[in-house]
């Protein structure tokens, strides 16, 4: 008997993707608000069955590869797939789950477990809701649940990597710190450290640092225009951080654009720049 995969071709119009296609399944996921949830899965234009993928996890699914499916505005991560390919990079699977629609059980969702937000945060969470950050079963429900139905139904390899930005920024690293042997790349834009109070935040780092992967990569970003201000300094003190752990320019990559606003534009403008980072030289020149 056949296995039926669970993923179909989306095929909604209108839609932004020019290269590649995108599958999607809806997935009941083990938190604590906004169970169902969709999952989509990119798949590049020189998608072959008979080859292995890395695949890159990434969060709030719905921004990055269609402005249709956006709240704010997409990645264009089909187009800057397409620009990695001509340019001789490996393609790569991509996997995001789409966000809560509510921003607090968002907020909470990619939160480190076990803190506590500061001060600030809390009064932005409010009392109407349970303030307590479950990241920890998202990323559970991830690589037990969703990281085997991707590896069942479409040709990957061992190969995975986590990403995402702002609260997703913080996600990625967690998931990157929390399961060691299977995420070798943390890509972390504008990541949201600014919600802990310093101390703790260190405290959970050098807690976890053990699991920290000791052949694995890290790319930073982080812009300093308006909103996005507020992430800078955090951003710069996590990368000093990585550098005292034993990181080198090898493994761990920080780029600042001070002229770059908190925005999928930014973040799409600087994602090549980190895979490029992740997977180093090209290996097929001028194949498209």
């Amino acid at each position: 008997m056949n296995k039926i995969n669970p993923f179909s071709l989306y095929e909604v119009k209108p839609t932004t993707v020019r290269y590649g296609k995108v599958y999607v399944t809806k997935v009941k996921i083990d938190v604590p608000f906004e169970k169902k949830r969709m999952v989509r899965l990119y798949i590049p234009e020189d998608y072959q069955p008979s080859k292995r993928y890395s695949v890159l996890y990434m969060s709030d699914g719905q921004n990055l590869v269609d402005k249709y499916t956006s709240a704010f505005g997409d990645w264009k991560l089909d187009l800057r797939m397409h620009e990695l390919i001509k340019k001789g990079y490996s393609s790569f699977i991509i996997v995001g789950i789409d966000c809560p629609k509510n921003p607090t059980h968002r907020m909470l969702e990619y939160s480190l477990p076990g803190i506590g937000f500061n001060s600030k945060a809390l009064k932005s969470i409010g009392e109407t809701v349970n303030s307590e950050s479950y990241g920890d079963q998202l990323l559970a429900f991830l690589v037990n649940k969703i990281k085997p139905m991707v590896d069942s139904n479409f040709s990957t390899s061992e190969i995975s990597a986590i990403g995402g930005s702002s609260m997703g920024g913080l996600f990625a690293l967690n998931g990157y710190i929390t399961y060691p042997d299977i995420f070798s790349f943390c890509l972390s834009f504008s990541p949201a450290f600014q919600l802990y109070p310093r101390k703790k935040l260190i405290d959970y780092l050098e807690h976890n640092s053990s699991h920290i992967a000791k052949n694995g990569k890290v790319y930073f970003y982080t812009g300093s225009m308006g909103f996005e201000k507020q992430f800078f300094s955090p951003t710069l003190s996590m990368y000093h951080y990585f550098q005292k752990i034993g990181y080198d320019s090898t493994r761990l990559a920080l780029i600042v654009d001070t002229c770059m606003p908190h925005h999928e534009d930014a973040w799409s403008h600087y994602f090549n720049d980190a895979i490029q980072f992740w997977l180093n030289k090209p290996n097929n020149k001028g194949k498209i």
